[in-house]
């Protein structure tokens, strides 16, 4: 806990001024402010001092025992109705750590180093212990043992955050008092940022020996230094929210740091040696906010405990991989505690929950990777809750009006999605730079009846080999980057961008495609989805080549039938804003002889199936009938009583002459096929008959008409159907003329 003051002012001692670190062309800055410190202060260098060792519980007995049965060797069933546990026992699971950086005074070793020293604040005035061996060893039951133990885990502790990186959360030296017993509690002193540990009294062990109570009230210390003062009345909500999450932070970050600790043995309770099997607190509770909010702050704390525990578990703390758990301890540990210089001293704990996501996705390591899961569980805790009332889509096409029922003519140059080379907030597409950073922009929109409280936009690229790609294989299994957004009100619209590693950008003359999408956890997207079937996706195709007037720009493509079973013929089309604009194809020589002139065979007819007459509908539905020969699919909504008269089994489709139709003819060179010519004509193409799991792939020509004048931009698309004439994938390919 923070040790609060009430009823007089006491005034914060000031802490000693901190050196200044001057970057040239940038102004000054205070080194330990920096969210993400990527700076040595020099105070803060550690110059090499000598190492000793100490017996101390890691984290505590009962967790290294795997026994909760384990009482404090004091306690009688005369004074505490329970009898204690041997002392032997208790002390067999002490253990032999390094501490590390002693101070060396006189010969003597002493436990003060760079992150922690002990100090006596108040009554008892107990011994420092001090040893001119360094080595530390004391039964439990000594006084001296308390001050091994807070020593090596606070020191052990700053070491491991910064060994991941986090070298903003009080990277300075911390007094401790291991027997303060001017309270019977745990507590961080704002006054005099120290932390304070009592004796506990009878039938308890001293707090100072359980590994819980010091990491979780390192926690205050962390937040103070971040964020001087944390905690106050939020003015909206009259609720000490950021005090209650500095609470509910303690016990999140004790029991992910020692989450693998025995095993994993009660990883979920908090100071379970002091207060028993059921611990101080818990950090898998199913409280929400705010219905569960409660005035103690400890209590309401159990809200955001839970919340960052699920977040842990569901990003691979719950795996049964001892390197999955890690990378999500530290994955979680860095996104909470890099994100509380986001938040104001009285900030809420909905803000709160925006800071880690937003932060989450500012890290260069996840670049919001996480960010589906966070909201998850942010939504089911009531942080961000996302009314089902909401509605976002991402337009296909800029005469998109976000209903599912809308087919796109073109749904592979969404006007919402485009790239920039630099992280400049720019409006449009940009061809992307192969070996340097760039940026995926998306525009969201809201067409539901309720503000969108939280969202998440998520961004991945693939090379287009010829069949249409599905949600989530392509979308987000694996995605590059992803950004949040929040409180997106009824009928507007937003921006959210996302960093593109240069790691992850094709290499030039690649054919990539940008897949977005929008998530909330109200607007799940059904497996299998293609771009054309769900508002929530949309699909930038990123060809763009810059010529000029006369060049020849070549294209690289793939046509597809590779996750289909079954022979299939498709139709290869190419739809050119000016007729007379010459395109050639050139493929392997077997497979262009074979488009030039063989025959289409004709397809297999699927089994007939039996079905009865017909079906009746029994509670209210909506179906969506979707036929080759209709204009778009029809939704239909059928009453109690409706009836679906089934005709015969319906046979494949026959391609039609249109569909079989060869628009090309032969370049020869020296009586050798060179290449197929497009004839002239705004839309063209050629039938294409593919055996199951295979491809075809492409160079194609594209001349550039000596009329055409600088700045002016020449859009072509190249279109995919099935059978059907429904078109299931593409390219554009826009040429800017310089």
């Amino acid at each position: 806990m923070i040790l609060a003051h009430h009823g007089r002012t006491v005034p914060r001692p000031a802490r000693p001024r901190e050196p200044v670190t001057h970057t040239r062309g940038r102004a000054p800055e205070l080194c330990r402010r920096s969210r993400f410190i990527a700076m040595a202060c020099p105070a803060d260098l550690i110059k090499q001092a000598p190492d000793g060792s100490g017996m101390v519980f890691d984290p505590n007995p009962v967790v290294s025992a795997n026994n909760n049965a384990l009482r404090d060797p004091t306690a009688t069933v005369a004074t505490c109705g329970f009898a204690g546990t041997a002392q032997a026992t208790i002390d067999g699971q002490r253990v032999t750590r390094t501490l590390k950086d002693l101070t060396v005074t006189s010969g003597q070793y002493t436990l003060s180093g760079p992150y922690c020293q002990i100090h006596n604040f108040a009554a008892p005035a107990s011994a420092i212990p001090t040893e001119a061996s360094g080595n530390f060893n004391y039964p439990s039951s000594d006084d001296r043992f308390d001050a091994v133990n807070v020593y090596y885990h606070i020191d052990t502790y700053q070491r491991y955050l910064q060994s991941i990186g986090i070298t903003n959360a009080h990277p300075t030296m911390i007094q401790a008092d291991p027997h303060d017993n001017s309270l019977n509690a745990a507590w961080y002193s704002p006054s005099d940022h120290g932390l304070h540990f009592s004796d506990s009294g009878t039938c308890k062990p001293d707090r100072a020996e359980d590994g819980d109570c010091m990491i979780h009230e390192y926690g205050h210390a962390i937040q103070d230094y971040q964020v001087p003062g944390w905690g106050g009345v939020n003015p909206v909500t009259g609720r000490d929210e950021t005090g209650a999450m500095g609470e509910g932070f303690g016990d999140f970050q004790a029991c992910v740091y020692f989450a693998d600790r025995g095993g994993g043995f009660q990883r979920e309770v908090v100071e379970d040696w002091v207060f028993g099997p059921a611990g101080l607190r818990r950090v898998d509770t199913t409280k929400v906010y705010p219905t569960d909010w409660n005035a103690d702050p400890h209590i309401s704390g159990e809200i955001w405990s839970s919340a960052l525990w699920n977040i842990f578990r569901s990003i691979g703390g719950d795996s049964a991989s001892a390197a999955d758990r890690e990378a999500a301890r530290q994955a979680i540990l860095r996104s909470v505690i890099n994100s509380h210089p986001l938040l104001a001293t009285n900030a809420s704990m909905p803000d709160g929950a925006e800071a880690v996501m937003t932060t989450n996705a500012e890290l260069d390591q996840y670049r919001g990777t996480h960010l589906m899961k966070m909201l998850d569980s942010f939504d089911a805790r009531g942080l961000l809750k996302v009314d089902p009332a909401a509605n976002l889509f991402i337009k296909d096409d800029s005469a998109d009006p976000g209903t599912e029922s809308y087919h796109a003519p073109v749904f592979w140059d969404s006007p919402d999605v485009w790239v920039r080379n630099h992280d400049d907030n720019g409006t449009t597409h940009e061809q992307p730079k192969a070996g340097s950073d760039n940026w995926f922009y998306a525009r969201v929109h809201n067409r539901g009846t309720a503000a969108c409280r939280a969202f998440v936009v998520t961004f991945n690229v693939k090379l287009w080999l010829g069949t249409e790609f599905i949600y989530p294989n392509d979308f987000i299994n694996p995605l590059i980057s992803a950004a949040p957004g929040f409180n997106l009100a009824p009928g507007a619209s937003v921006v959210v961008k996302a960093k593109w590693p240069a790691a992850f950008v094709p290499p030039a003359g690649s054919h990539g495609c940008l897949l977005v999408s929008a998530y909330t956890p109200r607007e799940h997207v059904p497996s299998g989805t293609h771009v054309w079937d769900h508002g929530n996706l949309a699909q930038k195709n990123l060809e763009i080549a810059v010529a000029d007037a006369g060049d020849v720009v070549a294209v690289q493509f793939r046509v597809g039938n590779t996750q289909l079973t079954t022979r299939n013929v498709f139709r290869l089309e190419i739809r050119k804003p000016i007729a007379e604009i010459p395109v050639t194809l050139t493929a392997e020589p077997k497979l262009m002889r074979a488009l030039l002139d063989a025959p289409i065979a004709p397809l297999a007819s699927p089994a007939a199936v039996r079905t009865p007459a017909s079906i009746s509908v029994h509670e209210p539905t909506r179906v969506t009938l979707d036929h080759a020969a209709l204009p778009a699919p029809v939704p239909i909504v059928l009453g109690i009583g409706s009836r679906i008269e089934l005709g015969q089994p319906a046979l494949a489709a026959s391609p039609t002459a249109m569909f079989l139709r060869r628009d090309i003819e032969a370049v020869t060179e020296a009586g050798e096929l060179k290449a197929l010519r497009f004839a002239p004509g705004k839309a063209v193409g050629l039938p294409i008959d593919l055996p199951p799991r295979t491809d075809a792939q492409f160079r194609m020509s594209i001349g550039v008409p000596k009329t055409a004048r600088s700045g002016d931009t020449i859009a072509l698309d190249v279109v995919q159907q099935d059978v059907h004439g429904k078109v299931i994938g593409g390219i554009r390919v826009k040429i800017n003329v310089r």
